[in-house]
């Protein structure tokens, strides 16, 4: 039998584990409150990532770009604002890229609880 807490085998109908003394006879239960309380939890994380990696400011920046590329002196403020834009709108945050850690986390759990 192995032990759910460390992973680390004892002998089998023993009580506690050999190695970090966890308990080998407690069964987990998950009850639909803690079903709840999980989605929950992903719905807030995804509404958390879709802020994170929302494509309105660098929509903003390219189209103030666009505008600035309309006359010859604005190309020098324009053609940067599109390169900004695009480089933005391509790269992820390390905030939403961890939120996203998160939250396919979150969904695989789940789906082990059901």
């Amino acid at each position: 039998m192995f032990c759910q807490k460390c992973g680390k085998e004892s002998a089998d109908g023993a009580a506690f584990c050999d190695s970090c003394g966890a308990s080998l006879t407690q069964k987990s239960t998950t009850t639909a409150a803690d079903i709840q309380l999980k989605e929950n939890e992903i719905r807030l994380l995804q509404e958390k990532f879709d802020n994170e990696s929302s494509h309105l400011g660098p929509l903003v920046i390219a189209v103030v770009g666009v505008i600035c590329c309309i006359t010859i002196v604005g190309l020098i403020i324009g053609i940067p604002l599109i390169i900004v834009a695009w480089w933005w709108d391509n790269t992820k945050s390390a905030a939403a890229t961890e939120t996203e850690i998160k939250l396919n986390a979150a969904k695989a759990e789940v789906a082990k609880m059901k």
